[in-house]
């Protein structure tokens, strides 16, 4: 009977070793693979940003060639826009045309303007030549070796997608440099190992592999309105979603929707022309983005319309901001001329209910937009969630 009583031991702690070599096996192949999987996950969603990245660019080409904006100007506010956009932890954008020449690197002015077809790395890889052959076949990826933004001097192995944006002849182009790939795998492994070993300690037989994914603040591709500098219409679609489940996360705070509306804004630009038209949509719009807080988001909706999507802890807070709003607005004044004028601005407020998706809530926002201007306009009319009922 001990004898048995031994071998039961032995096999349990047999069976236990065997599980455990199993598991460093079994995640030592999975880890092998990881490095090749995570690289290319990470290049696809450069591709994805980069896609988005272009569509920015595609808006202001649209805005060139409507003539609400000249050649030069429309490349200037879409170099401004590429810019400023970031994403992971080293990740940025540039833009060079397809003769080599340097229209816009974020972190090395120096080469904006150069032409920089005869530079290499410190390998002698000529890769804004590669970047345009690339270019002129529709897109790719090149690596070599350059700096990490903040660090000039040191070399960092990089690869990078160039993309084409051809009604401008421009190269718009970003990478990944693989070091912090790597430094996010060992981080990984290093991470999952003491998982494995505390699993072993306690005996569990059964864990959860917890695996970190990554997604690209797109955004910002943050693409604004020209003459407000708000955010567009398009890009708030993009991020609804964030407050969307940022609000079923903290179902107690209140996620508002203000819609503003510019009182007889026609009879403005039918009286004053549209130059003052624009001079007081700029105007309303600059008030509005000063009296909004960070966690805010303040949008040109569509010609003299404008929302706020505000979260707040009580709905008082946000009722106050657009009553703050309202009368910052009716207090601007403008002069056209020898006339001086002022306007008014009417606002409907929907508070969000439970699972209410966002294009309900501004719906709901909007008629009682609507309700404000029936009812005389200059005044909010507020739609406040229907609560759940006590059980």
């Amino acid at each position: 009977m001990h004898s048995n009583r031994l071998n039961l031991r032995f096999k349990l702690i047999a069976l236990s070793l065997l599980g455990l070599i199993g598991m460093i096996i079994t995640l030592g192949l999975f880890y092998s693979n990881i490095s090749s999987a995570l690289y290319e996950e990470r290049k696809h969603e450069a591709r994805r940003l980069i896609e988005a990245a272009t569509g920015g660019l595609q808006y202001f080409h649209q805005l060139e060639q409507s003539g609400a904006m000249s050649q030069s100007e429309a490349k200037r506010q879409a170099t401004k826009a590429i810019a400023m956009l970031r994403y992971g932890k080293n990740g940025y954008f540039w833009i060079n045309d397809m003769d080599g020449i340097m229209i816009m690197h974020p972190f090395q002015s120096g080469l904006n303007g150069t032409n920089l077809l005869n530079t290499s790395d410190n390998q002698g890889i000529y890769l804004f030549r590669e970047f345009v052959q690339k270019a002129e076949r529709g897109g790719g990826w090149v690596k070599y070796n350059w700096p990490k933004p903040g660090d000039a001097e040191q070399w960092y192995s990089k690869v990078s997608y160039a993309s084409p944006f051809l009604p401008w002849r421009w190269i718009l182009g970003t990478g990944l440099y693989l070091d912090d790939i790597n430094e996010e795998i060992n981080q990984t492994t290093l991470n999952l190992g003491i998982i494995i070993f505390s699993i072993y300690a306690v005996m569990l037989i059964v864990t959860l592999l917890v695996a970190n994914r990554f997604m690209l603040q797109l955004g910002e591709l943050a693409i604004r309105d020209p003459l407000t500098s708000m955010f567009t219409r398009r890009h708030f679609m993009e991020l609804a979603p964030m407050f969307i489940s940022g609000h079923d996360r903290s179902p107690q705070d209140c996620l508002a929707a203000i819609f503003f509306d510019i009182d007889h804004f026609k009879h403005v630009n039918d009286s004053y022309g549209h130059d003052t038209g624009d001079v007081v949509l700029k105007a309303v719009g600059n008030t509005i983005a000063k009296m909004t807080r960070d966690s805010d988001m303040a949008i040109r909706y569509g010609g003299e319309e404008f929302v706020v999507i505000a979260l707040s802890n009580r709905l008082d807070e946000a009722v106050e901001m657009a009553e703050r709003i309202r009368s910052a607005c009716a207090a601007l004044s403008f002069h056209h001329n020898r006339d001086t004028f002022t306007i008014t601005i009417s606002a409907g407020l929907a508070e969000r209910a439970l699972h209410e998706s966002m294009e309900n809530l501004i719906s709901r926002a909007d008629q009682q937009l609507y309700l404000a201007k029936e009812n005389g306009r200059d005044r909010l009319c507020i739609s406040q969630a229907e609560k759940p009922e006590s059980v």
